[in-house]
């Protein structure tokens, strides 16, 4: 039996997402906010607009799946109801690959109080899976931090691209 694996498919996992603040003369975590719930996940292909645009607020997807990571692809779909018995009789033989093997967003909307009280922001992205883009509030964080490797975990400092307010945090997988 020939078994075949998506690479896209792949290089979509998420293990897991925190958003922590750190102080600034020792860089210890004093706060962790857990961010895995809520984010919206949509095909590349369906948005016209810049990777830049799509991490604005001044964007908003006209069909999405709400999600709760880790999740690749595949499985944020399955929280939706597609693709329900991918483990029984042969289920995922039955998957067409081609909406895997282009791009896809996952897009979260983040509020925050008071960013500019002293305090450093540090995304941490873990389980990333082959490829990735990091772009906050318009803006591609990890241009000089490339998220590229096999279940890669990147750490981020975002305090520079935050603010006070709505933010907005996407992924391109």
């Amino acid at each position: 039996m020939k078994k075949y694996i998506s690479p896209s498919l792949a290089m979509t996992t998420f293990i897991g997402l925190f958003l922590a603040s750190c102080t600034h003369s020792n860089m210890q975590p004093i706060e962790d906010d857990y961010v895995n719930n809520e984010w919206e996940l949509f095909p590349a292909s369906e948005t016209t607009v810049s990777d830049s645009t799509v991490s604005t607020a001044d964007f908003s997807p006209t069909q999405f799946q709400t999600i709760e990571l880790p999740a690749t692809v595949l499985s944020g779909l399955r929280q939706n109801g597609q693709f329900e018995d991918i483990y029984y009789n042969k289920g995922l033989e039955k998957i067409d690959p081609a909406p895997f093997q282009n791009p896809w967003w996952y897009r979260k909307e983040l509020v925050l109080d008071n960013p500019d009280s002293g305090t450093h922001h540090q995304l941490i992205l873990e389980g990333i899976n082959y490829k990735a883009e990091l772009w906050i509030n318009g803006q591609e964080v990890s241009r000089d931090q490339p998220m590229e490797g096999a279940f890669g975990i990147y750490h981020y400092q975002i305090t520079p691209f935050i603010s006070k307010g709505k933010n907005i945090i996407a992924v391109k997988v």
